[in-house]
């Protein structure tokens, strides 16, 4: 069937550029308020929207003559591509991973060795970026060496434009991982409103039933850094939330500007602690807390800073990233209610399995959006039973 909609993602991957070009070089950081755009927001809803609607065509026996750069736009789940020819090449591919240091990267990296030995006439060339920019350009240049027959960058530093201006030059077909450069490139990765959505699903419902008729509060973990796709995290969480939540709730912290609490700790569990225990010290009245972050760490270490008070039982806890820094908590609490995840260790196979697609022709949609789910503690002992 042919793509029934086509979304003008090449303007969000150009104004997402835009912001990162503010990057310091040290750290990769981008400016928060250039880069809160409406229109960014705007079209990241329409994902969610587009999803049921867009399909991808089969393969047409044989390659466009301009079959190496992605599409203007489209958006699909990887379970709809069509499933590639395991046997076909030989191909070599080189996947460049921002660092093999984070858990969340870590399970990116073991996916891809895995789901390689599936393939046989693959050449994978693997490249760590050691989170830096100069360990950007390192593994970039190693990358290029190889001659690869595609590209595949998981790298948030500064050095990803570079990559993607020469993947324009050579005609070399280029996969970002949710880290957007290129105009020309595939994006595969997290739909970030979505994420925030099924928190604010799975939290507002607890509340409707727990504290109905109730004044409470909501602090969230917030991780500024990273730009506004990583903010709707906690922007469209919040919005949900507001739209599910009985009439009879009272949120006591809603702010004129329709904003709540919000604590810049990003991925520091350290950080969140203690910024967690200042806001709880500062407000002792505080009895019935949703706790919402934007990554795993971050309500971890406010979850620590609760616990040190006694007072975790006064809150109700949601996250994203489905790690063992929330699934441990999970465990032992039923207050942590779940964590939003994209199955970093699937990563690997779904990239491959796009990759694929795109060397044999087949017409893939721009975006591609990996499996999301609010993952609770049933589900995580059904995924991830090792960890209990």
């Amino acid at each position: 069937m042919k793509i029934r909609k086509i979304l003008p993602y090449l303007l969000v991957i150009v104004l997402i550029v835009l912001g990162l070009a503010g990057c310091k070089a040290g750290a990769g950081v981008q400016d928060i308020e250039e880069a809160r755009e409406d229109v960014v927001a705007e079209i990241a809803e329409d994902i969610e929207e587009a999803v049921e609607e867009e399909t991808v065509e089969e393969a047409s026996g044989e390659l466009r003559e301009d079959w190496w750069k992605a599409p203007e736009g489209g958006v699909a789940r990887i379970e709809d591509l069509p499933d590639p020819d395991m046997d076909a090449g030989p191909y070599t591919i080189a996947f460049i991973s921002n660092d093999v240091e984070f858990d969340f990267e870590i399970d990116v990296w073991s996916g891809f060795e895995e789901s390689s030995k599936e393939y046989s006439q693959l050449n994978l060339r693997m490249f760590d970026a050691k989170n830096s920019p100069e360990g950007s350009v390192i593994a970039n240049d190693d990358a290029i060496a190889t001659d690869p027959d595609l590209l595949i960058n998981f790298n948030w530093t500064a050095a990803g434009d570079t990559l993607a201006d020469w993947a324009t030059e050579n005609k070399v077909p280029l996969i970002e991982v949710d880290a957007p450069w290129g105009a020309n490139a595939w994006f595969f990765g997290v739909d970030n409103t979505y994420a925030g959505q099924l928190g604010g699903d799975a939290l507002s419902a607890w509340v409707n039933e727990n504290w109905k008729g109730e004044k409470i509060w909501i602090v969230q973990a917030t991780e500024y850094e990273s730009g506004e796709t990583v903010y709707l995290r906690n922007s469209k969480f919040l919005e949900r939330f507001l739209e599910e939540i009985d009439g009879s709730v009272e949120i006591m912290n809603l702010g004129d500007e329709g904003k709540v609490d919000e604590l810049n700790a990003g991925v520091s569990i350290e950080k969140a602690l203690q910024l967690f225990t200042d806001w709880l010290t500062a407000n002792p009245d505080a009895d019935r807390i949703v706790v919402w972050g934007s990554t795993d760490e971050g309500v971890s270490g406010m979850y620590s800073a609760a616990a040190n008070q006694g007072r975790e039982g006064d809150c109700v806890f949601g996250s994203i990233n489905g790690s063992a820094y929330a699934t441990d908590i999970m465990n032992t609490d039923d207050q942590y209610l779940g964590t939003v995840t994209m199955f970093p260790e699937f990563y690997g196979g779904g990239l491959l399995k796009m990759a694929y697609d795109i060397l044999a022709g087949v017409d893939v949609p721009k975006v591609i959006i990996t499996k999301t789910i609010f993952m609770n503690l049933e589900d995580a002992l059904g995924y991830y039973p090792d960890r209990f």
